[in-house]
């Protein structure tokens, strides 16, 4: 699918006729993003007016940056990816208590009617000791678990 800008409207076709036509994900997503661009491209004048309109202040020592590394900072201030993903995980991943009844399955490998396996299930305090061993690595000369 592909953005005919000259006419505002979008056109269906597997390859481009002209070089005028842009990938409708490109035009929508990345074509407002013309912070990349300015940044990129070492335009200090166009880079700071979409900065004031984008509402981000540069600590004096980021305002002397350019290229890549100003472009990491704009986009830190911008677009905050470990807030959200921080908040995505808090929100969607299930309490450790909750997680532990269900994963017993996968991680206990001794039968379910076993203490073990249901006082792991009931998330008790009285459980027997078990040991899980995660991974094992062998070094030439010596075996390190």
């Amino acid at each position: 699918m592909f953005w005919i800008p000259f006419t505002k409207s979008a056109i269906v076709i597997y390859h481009a006729i002209n070089s005028r036509l842009i990938h409708v994900p490109i035009f929508f997503v990345l074509g407002h993003l013309q912070v990349f661009d300015a940044v990129m491209n070492f335009r200090k004048e166009e880079t700071q007016t979409l900065l004031e309109k984008l509402s981000i202040e540069l600590r004096p020592e980021d305002k002397a940056k350019e290229g890549k590394d100003l472009l990491k900072v704009v986009m830190k201030a911008w677009l905050p990816a470990g807030e959200t993903l921080l908040q995505m995980i808090a929100i969607h991943l299930p309490s450790p208590v909750t997680a532990q009844k269900y994963r017993v399955e996968m991680l206990y490998e001794g039968p379910m009617d076993d203490e073990a396996a249901v006082a792991m299930k009931v998330n008790s305090n009285r459980i027997p000791f078990v040991p899980y061993v995660t991974k094992s690595i062998l070094k030439i000369g010596r075996a390190h678990v």
